[in-house]
């Protein structure tokens, strides 16, 4: 047994679920972004999600759908992009009754440059925090 194997063998059930879930949601949104467009593709996951309790998820639960973010971003062979992880995260959470949301921002420190990340009971999930500083938010998604 190899050790990436055997690292996978050893997370807890619920981690793995989570990476499973992540590694097959975020190629069909990149894929829906990239046929359909970015607007109608969350629109159809907006639609799909039940209004937020405004409720904080546990912890755990919480910490368990960023890091199978992050799994997706590093072993995936499909990983996606910012805007496809972004949103296959925020409509995860949405689902489960957070009120996250899907920040959009943009750079013109040199080169044009665009990001996405989530936002959730006032920090940043799936980036450092300082993204905001780096990236002038242009729209954010509830």
């Amino acid at each position: 047994m190899t050790v990436a194997q055997r690292r996978w063998r050893d997370l807890p059930r619920g981690d793995r679920r989570a990476a499973l879930v992540m590694a097959a949601l975020v190629p069909l949104v990149h894929i829906s972004v990239r046929v359909l467009d970015y607007q109608r593709t969350h629109r159809w996951l907006a639609r799909r999600t039940t209004p937020p309790e405004t409720r904080r998820l546990p912890a755990d639960a919480l910490r368990r759908w960023v890091t199978a973010t992050t799994r997706v971003q590093a072993y995936s062979p499909y990983p996606g992009n910012c805007l496809s992880r972004s949103l296959a995260l925020w409509w995860l959470l949405r689902r489960c009754g957070v009120d996250a949301t899907l920040q959009l921002g943009v750079s013109l420190a040199g080169r044009f440059a665009a990001h996405a990340w989530v936002e959730a009971n006032g920090q940043v999930l799936n980036d450092t925090p300082d993204v905001a500083t780096r990236y002038t938010p242009m729209h954010a998604s509830r």
